[in-house]
């Protein structure tokens, strides 16, 4: 019985860890609208307009940076190709708090991962509470994101308008 009881009390232990740990919650619809442009895709077939009038947000999550100023967070799902509606986008979105300073972007489009890991041609709009792209340039392709293909992104993707402060 003693065994028992120490087993229950560690994944009783490990299942609060890792709901502090959180990750954020997962995307809700929301009345926001998104609208994307993909052009110069090495996969043509992304290139296209993307646009949801009830665009899926997550809650913006403060991330703890160590030795760097901390960054919020969030995720955005259901941005669908408007020629195509089974071509669908998710991603995640992280800006360093208090700056209009985009940290990292990743989107998958139907399982092909692509990212920015740079502020350049994008910010972050907090009075229109959105996140804006102009030109940015992403690389990756396939599932691991590890890939050498590239398209160019401009567009706006909506933030939660209830955030932490300086998110």
């Amino acid at each position: 019985m003693n065994r028992s009881f120490k087993t229950l009390a560690m994944c009783a232990a490990v299942t609060a860890m890792l709901a502090a740990c959180g990750g954020g919650d997962d995307p809700d619809p929301t009345n926001r609208d998104s609208a994307l442009t993909i052009t110069l895709a090495t996969e043509t077939a992304l290139n296209g307009t993307y646009a949801a009038a009830n665009t899926s947000l997550s809650d913006v999550q403060t991330i703890a940076r160590a030795g760097a100023t901390d960054a919020c967070e969030f995720t955005f799902d259901n941005i669908r190709k408007t020629t195509d509606n089974a071509i669908s986008a998710t991603g995640r979105v992280r800006y360093i708090k208090d700056e209009t300073t985009l940290n990292q972007f990743s989107i998958s489009i139907n399982g092909s991962a692509y990212t920015g890991d740079n502020g350049s041609n994008a910010v972050v709009d907090r009075a229109a509470s959105v996140i804006r792209f102009n030109g940015k340039v992403l690389t990756g392709g396939g599932a691991s994101g590890l890939g050498t293909n590239t398209y160019t992104l401009t567009g706006v993707i909506p933030m939660a308008f209830s955030r932490p402060s300086g998110c």
